[in-house]
């Protein structure tokens, strides 16, 4: 049996990719942010001064109080410094996870294409 490389396979493979590029942008994202809130709870009762405007700084303490994290479509949700830290942990390793699997099946197909262009 002869596979041949047709128009829709290749766009169909491409439509593929272009939506797990900007998944993966997604994911990105997430990381960052998580990584910024990792550093945020590394501040514990530091001070900082904060622009609130018009060059005007004022000095902020960080302190335990519960905050709201986004935990996805736009739901807050209120968690202390341990939750937050587990959060992040379980989170990191979900991003991590998918990330792989994309890279993965991206991998799969680019192999499926070059098989298919050896035949």
């Amino acid at each position: 049996m002869e596979v041949t490389i047709t128009a829709d396979v290749v766009s169909s493979i491409s439509a593929k990719h272009k939506v797990q590029s900007q998944y993966l942008k997604q994911l990105s994202q997430q990381h960052n942010d998580l990584l910024t809130l990792q550093k945020s709870l590394q501040l514990k009762n530091s001070t900082e001064l904060v622009n609130v405007g018009s060059n005007c700084f004022f000095q902020t303490m960080n302190t335990k109080q519960p905050m709201r994290i986004n935990i996805g479509l736009n739901i807050f949700v209120e968690m202390n410094e341990e939750e937050i830290e587990t959060y992040i942990e379980k989170e990191m390793k979900r991003i991590n996870d998918e990330r792989e699997g994309i890279q993965n099946d991206l991998a799969e197909d680019y192999l499926l294409i070059e098989m298919l262009e050896e035949q």
